[in-house]
């Protein structure tokens, strides 16, 4: 009986091949980036739900009063440069249950490495208390800011809670281009330079006074970031606390 012999093959075949299994792969990483991004800015706004709800929890028990700058940690400064301390010292440390919670999961192994590089301390979290719900919408008549700093203030002097952003997913590192470079650090505040991340799709989460999650352009600076309306986005006039 003759042999039978199965055909391969040939060199252009198999290059053929190989040519339109790259344009598929070329394709289709693209799509499985943005679905894996959809996933992390999905679990970021419920990570920032979670430490929003701590902050309204906290306020039930202390009086209407929101836990001022000393959330994360009871050493934070009044002012701009990064605290060094315990999150179990912070207000919130009963109501969070863990403080992995507090950082992006788009915020990349490289960031964490230029902070570590910069600051000589692990990137706890980049979740940052708006410095208008903290102390700066007091008018700092009185001493009313210094109060504000250690007691907080109180959430009924809001007028419209659901359009006061109160938590920030806020870029790891510093503008370089700012002039006030001892407010860029990455601390417990949200304040005058600093400005939000851009990893989900250009965009970052923010949290309202009223609980729920929104987002805003990225890179929006809390100085200078208004809404379609004109008004800021971040602060508003001077409220008595």
């Amino acid at each position: 009986m003759k042999a039978l012999h199965s055909r391969g093959f040939t060199l252009i075949e198999l290059l053929v091949v190989i040519a339109i299994i790259a344009i598929l792969a070329a394709m289709l990483f693209p799509v499985f980036a943005r679905v894996r991004e959809s996933g992390r800015a999905t679990a970021c706004a419920q990570n920032m739900r979670q430490i929003t709800m701590a902050f309204l929890m906290y306020a039930d028990d202390n009086d209407g009063r929101l836990p001022g700058t000393q959330a994360y940690r009871r050493t934070a400064e009044i002012y701009g440069q990064i605290a060094y301390g315990d999150f179990s010292t912070g207000a919130l440390s009963k109501y969070l249950t863990t403080k992995v919670l507090l950082l992006c999961p788009s915020v990349s192994a490289k960031d964490k490495q230029w902070f570590r590089d910069n600051f000589r301390q692990d990137l706890l979290f980049n979740y940052s208390v708006n410095g208008y719900t903290t102390y700066a919408g007091c008018s700092g008549e009185n001493g009313d800011r210094y109060k504000a700093h250690i007691m907080g203030l109180k959430l009924s002097i809001f007028p419209e809670p659901s359009r006061t952003i109160h938590l920030v997913d806020e870029n790891v590192r510093p503008n370089i281009d700012s002039t006030l470079s001892q407010y860029i650090v990455n601390n417990e505040l949200f304040f005058l330079e600093d400005v939000t991340s851009d990893k989900h799709s250009g965009k970052a989460n923010v949290t309202y006074l009223d609980g729920h999650v929104g987002q805003v352009p990225g890179t929006s600076q809390w100085r200078t970031a208004r809404w379609p309306d004109g008004s800021y986005m971040f602060h508003g006039e001077p409220l008595n606390p």
